[in-house]
């Protein structure tokens, strides 16, 4: 699996064209079937900043979405209208695990 974070902080005035942007954003990038999801994220450090997690199936998932041209075109509104800065890393996840309380510990019962 691979995660694509996109971190960016929006400019003042700019909250009505972002959250139209994100629609788009998220209209586009459901398209691919190599998405897996997304979760939308804002630092409780700095109240500016705000980070989108997408996951992906592979890497050519993203790099078609990557390519894709209403993401290209939504890239650069973001970038020259929306965004202050944003900065995006993608990885791939090599190990995934968890807990939820409400299926129990997991743990054997001897």
């Amino acid at each position: 699996m691979m995660l694509v974070t996109v971190e960016f902080a929006i400019r003042p005035g700019m909250e009505t064209q972002f959250k139209t942007a994100l629609d788009e954003a998220h209209t586009c990038v459901q398209r691919y079937d190599g998405f897996l999801g997304e979760e939308p994220c804002r630092s409780i450090f700095d109240e500016n900043k705000f980070v989108t997690l997408f996951y992906f199936r592979d890497r050519e998932s993203i790099e078609a979405w990557r390519r894709d041209t209403d993401h290209i075109r939504i890239q650069r509104m973001g970038k020259d209208k929306i965004f202050v800065w944003y900065k995006i890393r993608i990885a791939e996840i090599e190990r995934q695990y968890g807990f939820n309380e409400s299926e129990g510990s997991g743990l054997p019962t001897h």
